[in-house]
């Protein structure tokens, strides 16, 4: 046994001290994930080092079926990490904990979902995620989940893009798992602003009315006709950035309410993620990283 090399991974996988790993080791028969545990008991594991790190990458996974279904975006630092093996398990873990845990994640709200005990293991969702932080050694973090029980006549459908990056969840009345699971990819490609038309508000619609221009002799032609003339140049606007309105990607002689409604489905609701929007990404200067590391070390 190299006790030397165990203590030198157990403080690669934990940042904790040499000589907490060298005690936690001792006190776990000399088994590093039996000391992982240990350090975390005792608070020994740096995880507040990781605190301002920004993770924005990382993947999107589904999980469930037409009744109830889940989409997730489980984060990390780096699309390395994101790609891996264990990293990809974790995901789809989280994301199967969460949706065989539906009425307890209702009842209880999103911090609930983390105090789950996970699929297939002894440990919480939090624990689990921990562990493989202190691993890779990169801040891993359950940024959000959008969870959906269907209804009598309802059927919840998912899409999640082969690079796990773009999602989409939806609510429909009726059931079509093709037709639905289309307007679903629809979605995550084109992430439109709006879903419903009631959904735009009142100052964009105003916008919209303001951006027309006249064309020459508009001023010549009856009230009515300018009035259907200007509503066209909004309804236009308005297709643009409404999910309902746009011309389906996979069939653009219809719009997507209409493709809805051949299928016999019309839309409750839509949920669309993309990997880390929102965050923002901090720009590394590995040049100056490198000299500030080498200055320190001098």
């Amino acid at each position: 046994m190299d006790k030397m090399a165990l203590i030198k991974e157990l403080r690669e996988r934990t940042a904790a001290g040499m000589s907490d790993c060298k005690k936690a080791l001792e006190a776990s028969n000399w088994d590093v994930e039996e000391a992982i545990s240990f350090l975390k008991k005792n608070g020994k594991i740096k995880a507040a080092s990781k605190a301002n790190r920004v993770s924005a990458d990382g993947l999107l996974v589904e999980a469930g079926d037409n009744n109830r279904a889940v989409l997730v975006e489980l984060n990390c630092e780096t699309d390395f990490v994101a790609h891996g093996d264990e990293f990809v398990a974790l995901a789809n873990t989280v994301a199967k904990t969460i949706v065989a845990n539906y009425e307890l994640v209702k009842e209880n709200g999103a911090e609930a979902a983390l105090t789950l005990k996970a699929e297939g293991s002894d440990e919480s969702l939090a624990d689990l995620i921990s562990s493989y932080s202190a691993k890779c050694g990169e801040k891993i973090e359950l940024r959000r989940f959008a969870l959906i029980d269907a209804g009598t006549g309802q059927s919840v459908s998912t899409f999640v893009h082969i690079n796990g990056k773009i999602g989409a969840i939806l609510l429909t009345n009726g059931v079509n798992a093709e037709a639905a699971r289309n307007v679903a990819m629809h979605l995550s490609a084109m992430n439109p602003e709006y879903i419903f038309t009631d959904d735009i508000p009142s100052y964009v619609l105003e916008r919209f009315a303001s951006e027309f221009k006249e064309p020459a002799g508009f001023e010549n032609k009856p009230e009515k006709i300018q009035e259907t003339i200007r509503k066209g140049f909004v309804d236009k606007k308005i297709s643009e950035v409404t999910l309902l309105s746009q011309r389906l990607i996979m069939d653009e002689s219809k719009t997507v309410e209409q493709y809805l409604k051949d299928n016999k489905l019309s839309l409750i609701k839509a949920i669309r993620f993309g990997l880390g929007e929102g965050i923002e990404k901090k720009e590394t200067d590995f040049a100056a990283e490198v000299a500030e590391q080498m200055n320190k070390s001098m």
